[in-house]
């Protein structure tokens, strides 16, 4: 196991397979980590997709997992789609599912959300997650042009001036979708992209992933709802939609 900021470690699917699921109560029906992952992969796998990448972080001595599965069709570029799983054996969140868009250079566990779906552990969980799965990969399947609309909006949306980027990296402050001490990090990549892919162009998607690059310092934990909060910010500055989401 590798340690990841004092919050987490990041597993195998073997060592994933392993973590001890605790007996439920008359109320609450904890799920195996694993479980969760094999009903994504059995689901996407008719919808011609398959898992190009899988990463796992467990906290709380296994009792807190988030995943990413990226996923690949023959179409996919620069970026596919991915499915961000959650689940927790102490109820301390629901089991869930946030799917979107991953890029493919990078190599943290942070992606675009685009739809949310979760549900409780109650002792009726395993009759609506099967259901809530498959709906899940139809909506992900359908949020594919969104996706290709807000990147596109991103790449053509040109930050023009310092003062510009210092204003974008104060609301990321503000809105927490960076701590104050990854602030310098996300200066030098903004600057300096590690990857060059992003230095041709001052603009939005240069913006973004310099964020991305800086928050792989950050907690993995926060990672889903930071990266939500960036969209929502690069969305309102490009003119698009915030992101959508749906609790069953």
């Amino acid at each position: 196991m590798a340690r990841i900021c004092g919050d987490g470690y990041t597993v195998s699917r073997s060592q994933l397979r392993k973590i001890e699921t605790p007996k439920g109560t008359s109320t609450w029906t904890p799920i195996p980590h694993d479980f969760v992952v094999q009903m994504v992969e059995q689901t996407i796998a008719g919808h011609s997709l398959e898992v190009a990448a899988e990463q796992y972080l467990i906290a709380r001595d296994g009792k807190r997992m988030f995943g990413v599965l990226d996923l690949r069709s023959k179409a996919d570029k620069d970026y596919g789609l991915a499915v961000g799983i959650r689940n927790s054996h102490d109820q301390s969140f629901p089991v869930a599912l946030l799917l979107g868009a991953r890029v493919f250079v990078c190599s943290n566990l942070s992606f675009s959300g685009e739809v949310k779906v979760q549900t409780k552990h109650t002792k009726y969980v395993m009759d609506r997650l099967p259901r809530i799965v498959c709906g899940a990969a139809t909506q992900l399947l359908e949020s594919r042009g969104l996706q290709d609309k807000r990147i596109a909006a991103y790449k053509a949306t040109e930050i023009e001036a310092k003062k510009e980027a210092a204003y974008i990296m104060l609301q990321a402050l503000r809105t927490d979708v960076i701590p104050t001490r990854l602030i310098d990090t996300l200066i030098e990549r903004w600057e300096h992209p590690t990857h060059d892919e992003f230095a041709e162009s001052w603009s939005a998607w240069r913006m973004f992933n310099a964020v991305t690059e800086a928050l792989k310092d950050a907690s993995p934990l926060l990672l889903p709802d930071r990266t939500k909060r960036l969209h929502g910010l690069l969305d309102a500055h490009c003119g698009l939609l915030n992101t959508k989401q749906i609790a069953v």
